[in-house]
């Protein structure tokens, strides 16, 4: 799998990945939860998807 660089993500995709963030699970769109889970920032948790530790350091390293 290629790295995926923040600006490769749609502005909702950046948008869900932030606010994984922050909450534990949030209630994401499913067409977004599937492709942050196939790119790997996102991984599959109880009650839905979670940011991964990928996701984690690529929001940390965003251009800001």
């Amino acid at each position: 799998m290629s790295k995926v660089t923040w600006a490769a993500l749609t502005a909702q995709e950046q948008h869900w990945l932030q606010q994984m963030a922050v909450h534990s699970t949030p209630m994401l769109p499913a067409q977004v939860a599937s492709r942050l889970l196939e790119i790997g920032l996102a991984v599959q948790k109880l009650g839905g998807a979670g940011i991964s530790q990928k996701g984690r350091d690529l929001l940390m390293k965003r251009p800001t």
